[in-house]
């Protein structure tokens, strides 16, 4: 069967959620990744995972002519849209109509989430711009819209509350992150990283992601061989990053994007994995998918108590209350000064991505979706 993923953005980390559903149904299928694109080119980090048919977004009305011409030179038995923006999700509803063929829509945040919990001075200047397809207008229209897809496939309870459909969480390819494959004193040779206990961070820097939040419980435990390793780029808000610098500058070890390939490696080199999320609207709606490579990787995760992470990290993480510095800083030296704790929730964590939230069980979920579409 031919597969149309759409993605909103190929320039952005919507790639992020994307690649995991691609690869597993490659597994069985021809997939055909296409879409539009906000900057010069692809996602680096994914650059060369897939082939892709993109163009660059364009502002309103041209945008509309764009996306029909991108639908004629698609060809599908299914279309899968990922997020329910303009570019996707329009895009989506155009081939479906076009083809004669099943639309599934893929929920991975709440869009609306996003825009209202910035100022309302951003609010007014999003409102404003309705020349561009991701304006907030354009996107309040496309979040009704997702009733005419034929499936919904969402990532966390939070929005199948919201939206109804099936929960698919993003999963990790445990073949690939498995903790016996890679080993901590190559991958600092390889890196060129100094041998010091690193919590790692992964993914785009956000002030929702909770960065901040670490770097100053990491400062509260005041360690002198521990620093905080950052693999993601600060290229959304590079005032972000000046600002962490000159205050953390002597606890931060930052080495950019880099490719999807290499997070096995970096990871290998973490003490401990932090996901330190604030509780924001949009951060409610999320699911991190880093946490389950975190857990394939058998590492031992601290957590906030945002969205789905407190279920997916029962007995194999330690979860504390999102903005609680001091309980997450208590958390982060209580495992650092336990390595026999360390390892046992790196081992249950693992185990319990094996079972629960490996390509095997994506892929278990995503047949079903499928068979109730197109049949066995």
């Amino acid at each position: 069967m031919r597969v149309v993923c759409l993605t909103p953005d190929a320039s952005g980390n919507s790639l992020v959620r994307l690649y995991p559903i691609a690869k597993v149904l490659e597994r069985k299928h021809d997939v055909l990744v296409a879409g539009f694109r906000s900057g010069g080119s692809v996602f680096a980090p994914y650059r060369d995972e897939f082939d892709f048919v993109t163009l660059e977004t364009r502002t309103l009305p041209h945008f509309l002519r764009e996306m029909k011409g991108l639908v004629r030179r698609l060809q599908a038995d299914l279309v899968y849209a990922f997020k329910p923006r303009s570019t996707s999700l329009w895009t989506g509803l155009v081939a479906r109509r076009r083809l004669d063929v099943p639309l599934i829509v893929d929920i991975e945040d709440w869009e609306l989430g996003w825009f209202r919990d910035r100022s309302p001075l951003d609010q007014l200047k999003h409102l404003a711009h309705l020349e561009q397809p991701s304006s907030y207008l354009w996107t309040a229209i496309s979040e009704p819209l997702v009733r005419y897809a034929d499936e919904r496939v969402v990532v966390s309870r939070f929005l199948q509350r919201r939206f109804g459909g099936t929960l698919l969480p993003h999963g990790a390819d445990t073949t690939v992150f498995d903790p016996g494959r890679w080993d901590r004193s190559e991958a600092l040779r390889k890196t060129g990283l100094p041998d010091v206990r690193y919590i790692v961070f992964c993914g785009a820097p956000m002030p929702n992601k909770g960065l901040e939040d670490l770097l100053f419980a990491l400062r509260d435990l005041r360690p002198r061989d521990t620093r905080v390793l950052v693999v993601g780029s600060f290229d959304h808000d590079p005032g972000y990053r000046k600002r962490l610098t000159e205050r953390f500058d002597d606890l931060m070890t930052l080495v950019g994007p880099r490719p999807h390939a290499e997070m096995p490696l970096f990871l290998s080199l973490a003490s401990v994995v932090a996901l330190p999320q604030r509780e924001t609207r949009e951060t409610a709606a999320q699911v991190p998918g880093k946490v389950f490579e975190a857990m394939a990787m058998g590492r031992p995760i601290v957590a906030t108590a945002v969205s789905d992470l407190p279920e997916i990290l029962d007995g194999c993480g330690v979860v504390v209350a999102a903005g609680e510095q001091q309980a997450l800083a208590g958390a982060l030296g209580e495992l650092l000064d336990d390595p026999a704790r360390c390892s046992k929730l790196g081992g249950a964590a693992r185990r319990k991505c094996e079972a629960q939230f490996s390509w095997d069980a994506m892929e278990r979920i995503l047949d079903g979706v499928l068979e109730r579409l197109v049949g066995p």
